[in-house]
């Protein structure tokens, strides 16, 4: 795997945890070893604890003086299946590669922005969804989101922390700017411990929360889509 990627060309690199190939806006390849991506690539259905926050001038200004690397990436998100999206199930084909978020249930995590999945790929993802499959051939994406999204790499109270920031877009006119902490944990165990490192974290960015609504795909429903985003606040699941 890692002979293989060090022959792609040098606007690309493989992110073993989103899945697809991303061009970088430069042809210098970010400063992230191997080894990392090795690992991330063996934890695959490790689960993610994310935080969502708005992103000020000074924020982003301080987060990049503390990130060790930095990459631009560009993403194509299509996301499938109204019917899983009200089980709180994410489906998505993200630059081509499918993408399937499952909720795992922490009752005790109350801090608003902090949400809690795990993420499967193709092949895995389709025995999870093979009442879905058929659907999901016939039917057109119900969102298709463009995003511009710097990362950045922070490691912070001996933990490895991941920073995103996007900037979306639509075809149909729509426009949001979102921020995202995340730390992957392989057990559910785990996650209790790294919400509150994160939560750390951003009290010393002095970041405002943003709620599980706040993300890019349901402040597109919102906008968008009034009967899918309504459905789902039915649900309680905006």
């Amino acid at each position: 795997m890692i002979a293989f990627l060090i022959q792609l060309p040098p606007s690309y690199v493989y992110d073993f945890a989103r899945g697809p190939f991303f061009q970088l806006t430069s042809t210098k390849l970010p400063n992230v070893r191997l080894s990392r991506l090795r690992t991330r690539y063996l934890c695959m259905k490790m689960i993610e604890v994310e935080r969502k926050f708005r992103v000020s001038p000074e924020v982003r200004s301080e987060l990049e003086q503390r990130c060790s690397s930095r990459c631009l990436v560009k993403l194509k998100d299509c996301y499938w299946c109204e019917d899983l999206a009200l089980e709180d199930k994410w489906l998505r084909q993200r630059n081509g590669t499918w993408e399937l978020k499952i909720p795992i249930v922490q009752r005790r995590i109350r801090t608003p922005g902090t949400t809690v999945y795990r993420e499967l790929v193709e092949p895995t993802l389709w025995k999870e969804l093979s009442q879905f499959k058929t659907d999901i051939e016939n039917l057109p994406p119900y969102a298709t989101i463009h995003t511009e999204r710097t990362k950045l790499h922070c490691v912070w109270d001996s933990r490895q922390i991941e920073v995103v920031l996007d900037s979306c877009t639509a075809d149909d006119g729509f426009q949001y700017s979102i921020g995202e902490l995340e730390i992957l944990v392989e057990q559910e165990s785990q996650v209790e411990d790294a919400a509150a490192a994160l939560d750390r974290f951003a009290q010393s960015l002095k970041l405002k929360a943003q709620s599980h609504s706040d993300g890019k795909l349901i402040a597109y429903l919102k906008e968008k889509n009034g009967t899918l985003y309504n459905a789902l606040a039915v649900k309680g699941l905006v």
